[in-house]
């Protein structure tokens, strides 16, 4: 792991001292400047410090970054016409092509990074006529692969044909920004050598519009919206704006992005990206309130400590909360209009500097570096940097809840297998107390049931249910088959109740030991750690811990109607006691406040005459599976 040689903790402490006031570019929006900051001064050495790893392999002879190739790699260009897009799809994921894809856009990334750096002061690569000659024999070996029509083709694969002309988009974009930067310092000749280059290939991708409604129409859509910025001419920015209209109804009025029937944690980064800068470009100001609703539900994905909170992305299972940094520019840039986007945005950096290298020079860096510009640190840190959220999401084939009190959890009802139900649990940015593995998810199992695979149902309320019961206590409850499933959500604490009809089963929770809190002691009413305040109660039984790699299974049979679970604080406690037929009382106690809230998991209404156990209180009627309510 390299880290950075400046230290977060210096930073912070001379915050409190230094104000810095972000300086506004006077230029062309597609030039950062650099606040005159500690935490500038950071974002570049991160910066420096990724460009010291790519630099390794880059081979200013070709200009091109060397990847590893197959030792039967071919360089001939290939015969494609004749194939249909899937078939090119299926060679171009050949070993012995795939090198040339992340050849080329790694290069033209690095181009891009390489040109920031060469303008910032504060960066090792200011004004080095190496660094300059670096980003030319890009430039070089870019103008060789470039087709008579404008596309860049590394051989053997035009991955336009392959994929859709927004990978042109990709290529091109970091390009056009390293022009931009060192132009100035470039011979008459070299200027209208690369920029006949440019052009080129900005009207290839005028012409070759890509308008899917996923990430990949609006990058393309941006980087038209960027051609206009850098050419002054208003007919990329046209184009631009006509396949806008059609593709921003994957920004939904809840702040979700969706990539086709949902969202992706990957894809979802990319549209939100390339929205802002859109943005930035066309000048549209009316896009704000669309971003920043998307800012929100975005970090809602995370802990503050950007691990992904996974489950609901319909495309990619990513686990590496490094793609956070690509969104650090439009978080600070929007953090005078809503404030907890700078804490949100610290703390995403300082979670940052513990990361492998690499996520500063991604896309060419931009998207990272224009926090070095906007981003000014909180008068002071908040333990919890986010406003305190609880919403339900539903699209076409996801459905999940997002929460953030105390605590950060996500429980998905209907999305990608095995992802089901709560994976993740994290007590004010700590590490969580659990996490998934590639090889192991948190599930619960039993005769007619399997957290893991079956989605929940779409019909309110026989399949599940959220309901809000006071202004600090949320209840969600669903069924998977034979097993019903309900969460309670308070400021503290998060109890999860099973209930499974045929009275047996067994609950897994998976602990991945890279990332999770390390477990100190584990009793049969407890587990405690040792990195994190946060506790899990038991229901008076030691969970078995079976280790898998680098993931510690703790599994725990039950053979009664109901097992409970609670991750809690370290100062609250819960009580789960079944009633009667399905009932269940849950009694919380957090911050010296106790309160009771009654749950009816059952497909039938609850209209006898009982009492509770061991009183003479009698038992409210309630509706059937799925209602709650406040008692006592």
């Amino acid at each position: 792991m390299i880290k950075s040689p400046i230290s977060f903790l210096s930073i912070i402490v001379t915050f409190l001292s230094v104000p810095s006031v972000p300086t506004s570019a006077k230029d062309s929006p597609i030039l950062i400047k650099p606040q005159d900051s500690r935490i500038a001064e950071l974002y570049i050495a991160l910066l420096d410090r990724d460009l010291d790893e790519a630099l390794k392999h880059f081979d200013p002879q070709t200009g091109m970054v060397q990847v590893k190739k197959s030792i039967n790699a071919t360089f001939e260009e290939l015969e494609t016409d004749a194939l249909n897009q899937e078939e090119r799809k299926q060679l171009a994921h050949h070993p012995d092509y795939l090198w040339s894809y992340g050849c080329s856009r790694q290069t033209a990334e690095l181009a891009g990074a390489l040109a920031y750096a060469y303008s910032f002061p504060q960066s090792k690569y200011h004004k080095k006529e190496e660094t300059r000659l670096h980003i030319q024999a890009i430039f070089d070996a870019f103008a060789s692969k470039q087709a008579e029509d404008g596309e860049f083709v590394f051989s053997p694969i035009h991955y336009s044909s392959v994929w859709g002309t927004h990978e042109m988009a990709w290529r091109l974009e970091p390009l056009i920004c390293a022009y931009e930067i060192i132009q100035s310092d470039l011979t008459a000749e070299h200027r209208k050598r690369y920029r006949a280059m440019l052009e080129k290939a900005m009207q290839f991708l005028l012409t070759h519009e890509q308008s899917s409604m996923t990430n990949r129409g609006m990058v393309w859509c941006s980087v038209m919206s960027l051609c206009h910025r850098f050419t002054g001419e208003k007919r990329f920015l046209d184009e631009a704006e006509r396949v806008f209209q059609w593709v921003r109804r994957i920004f939904a009025d809840n702040g979700e992005i969706r990539e086709g029937p949902g969202p992706d944690l990957g894809y979802s980064t990319i549209s939100l990206q390339y929205l802002f800068l859109y943005r930035l470009m066309s000048g549209n100001t009316e896009l704000d309130e669309m971003l920043i609703r998307s800012l929100k539900w975005y970090t809602r994905l995370f802990t503050s400590q950007a691990i992904p909170l996974e489950g609901m992305s319909t495309r990619q299972w990513q686990t590496n909360g490094n793609r956070v940094s690509r969104i650090l520019g439009a978080l600070t840039f929007y953090a005078d209009r809503e404030p907890s986007f700078a804490q949100i945005a610290t703390r995403y950096l300082q979670a940052l500097m513990e990361s492998p290298a690499g996520f500063a020079i991604d896309h060419g860096g931009g998207y990272f570096l224009r926090g070095a510009e906007y981003h000014v640190r909180p008068q002071r840190l908040e333990t919890i940097p986010y406003e305190p959220y609880a919403q339900l999401y539903e699209s076409d084939h996801s459905l999940y809840f997002l929460i953030g009190r105390n605590y950060q959890t996500a429980v998905v009802l209907r999305g990608r297998q095995p992802l089901k139900g709560m994976q993740t649990w994290s007590y004010q940015g700590q590490p969580p107390l659990i996490f998934p593995s590639k090889i192991l998810q948190s599930r619960v199992v039993g005769f007619g049931y399997d957290s893991h695979v079956m989605d929940v149902g779409w019909n309110l309320p026989q399949d599940y249910q959220y309901t809000s019961v006071s202004e600090r206590i949320d209840a969600l409850i669903y069924r998977q088959g034979e097993l019903i499933s309900a969460y309670l959500f308070s400021q503290d604490t998060t109890t999860a109740i099973f209930r499974s009809k045929t009275g047996s089963g067994y609950v897994d929770w998976v602990h991945h030991l890279s990332l999770c809190a390390e477990i100190d002691q584990t009793s049969e009413n407890m587990i405690s750690f040792k990195n994190s305040d946060a506790r899990i109660l038991l229901p008076n039984a030691v969970p078995s811990a079976t280790a898998f790699e680098d993931t510690l299974q703790l599994r725990l049979d039950f053979k009664s109607e109901f097992c409970w679970f609670g991750f809690t604080g370290p100062q609250s406690s819960i009580i789960v006691q079944p009633v009667f037929e399905g009932l269940v009382l849950v009694q919380i106690n957090e911050a010296g406040t106790k309160q009771s809230i009654l749950f009816n998991l059952s497909e039938q209404p609850f209209t006898k005459e009982a009492t509770f156990p061991g009183t003479k209180i009698h038992i409210p009627p309630l509706p059937a599976f799925g209602a709650i309510r406040m008692i006592g």
